[in-house]
């Protein structure tokens, strides 16, 4: 329990600080793949600009399972074949531009972008058109602030919901599910963040221990198969990946001197080469606490990764 509380205290320190250098607040772009209205290239052109207006309005992409989305499609309002030589096509489209909770199928906010494109096929002046969405335009710029604030008040009115599911995928052995849940509550939510901290510090910590005894486990079979020079540099790549904080990190320890023992006692030779059965104690001298931030964003980024894709309800957007 105290190693608990230590880590918790360390947690939050590095949240004060990461705080002052991100404004950590996910909006995936979403573009309906069986939206048959448009081509491929279409929607991947249309679906990169979307990611741009994250990107320059400083939030985050999010993941592909995210709650919270940007998305579009096209209207075509008319098309025409210009009266030069050679002839060309010309359209004119309006993209609407919608935020909102894709789960719930709550709309926040929508702006329209009113777009003309011209090329010697339709599609070709269709993608013309996209190109010409202006990213940096201050109606996106103001359209996004204004959504802003719904997505915070998400986390502020259901925070005690999300904490209390996480504390149930938490009893359930589902670390990495609770970590992604835990995840989900951006930084700028100050109230909400830091009462998630010390609960992520706990599951963080039985993540960890989990997946040290299950490193333990293979290293221990690897070697009980293969007990000798060769078996214990397979043991030293497995047992590298288990972090010195862990408690489990002493099996680890006990299980390098007893393959080291082995090993000097039939060959001669370990004394004159590299073993490279380390356990990476020089791990301690990395930022522990930039390491622990950076390992539950990618457990919570793999979990949503892995998870099926996301049905979003957004009919009528």
């Amino acid at each position: 329990m105290k190693k608990i509380i230590i880590f918790s205290l360390v947690f939050s320190l590095l949240i004060n600080k990461t705080q002052a250098q991100t404004n950590y607040l996910p909006l995936t772009p979403f573009v309906d793949d069986e939206d048959m209205s448009m081509t491929n290239s279409q929607r991947s052109i249309l679906k990169n600009k979307l990611s741009q207006v994250v990107l320059q309005n400083g939030l985050s992409t999010g993941t592909t399972n995210y709650r919270f989305i940007i998305t579009s499609k096209i209207i075509v309002i008319d098309k025409n074949i210009t009266q030069t030589v050679p002839a060309l096509i010309s359209v004119n489209i309006d993209l609407p531009i919608c935020i909102g909770d894709g789960f719930e199928g709550i709309k926040f906010a929508q702006t329209n972008l009113s777009l003309k494109g011209v090329g010697s096929t339709e599609e070709k002046a269709m993608i013309d058109a996209i190109k010409g969405f202006n990213v940096k335009d201050q109606s996106i710029i103001s359209f996004i602030n204004s959504s802003k604030k719904n997505i915070l008040d998400y986390y502020t009115n259901n925070c005690d919901v999300i904490i209390a599911e996480a504390k149930s995928l938490e009893n359930q052995n589902k670390y990495d599910a609770s970590i992604a849940k835990l995840s989900e509550v951006p930084n700028t939510c100050k109230e909400c963040y830091a009462k998630t901290l010390p609960l992520l510090a706990t599951v963080y910590k039985k993540y960890k221990e989990r997946e040290c005894k299950i490193l333990i486990n293979e290293a221990e079979n690897t070697w009980s198969s293969k007990p000798n020079l060769e078996g214990a540099n397979e043991v030293a790549t497995i047992l590298k990946q288990i972090d010195p904080e862990t408690d489990c990190f002493k099996k680890a320890e006990a299980l390098v001197k007893q393959i080291k023992q082995t090993v000097n006692s039939k060959t001669k030779e370990i004394d004159s080469r590299e073993w490279d059965l380390k356990l990476l104690k020089e791990k301690s001298n990395i930022d522990l606490q930039q390491q622990i931030t950076k390992n539950t964003k990618d457990i919570a980024i793999a979990f949503a990764t892995n998870q099926p894709k996301s049905i979003y309800h957004i009919a009528g957007w």
